[in-house]
């Protein structure tokens, strides 16, 4: 995945001159995009704690983790003042 990261992004490609409109769609369609939709399937049980309720994901549930919009929600992504 590093490798489609350096060939898209480039190596030495600073931060400030990455552009979403033409770098992430070329992500997208590269194993970074394949990682990101990849479903999860969990393994038994298990007890997850959101917003301070306790939810139980049941064995063989496939989990979907919206990544795109996790990372746009200003939630976890505050704007600087």
């Amino acid at each position: 995945m590093q490798a489609d990261i350096d060939n898209i992004v480039g190596r030495d490609k600073p931060i400030t001159e990455f552009s979403y409109q033409k770098d992430m769609p070329r992500l997208y369609n590269s194993m970074v995009g394949a990682v990101l939709n990849l479903a999860k399937q969990s393994n038994g049980d298990k007890v997850v704690t959101m917003d301070g309720k306790e939810l139980v994901i049941p064995d063989g549930a496939v989990i979907h983790m919206g990544i795109v919009g996790t990372n746009r929600n200003p939630r976890y992504w505050p704007s600087s003042p």
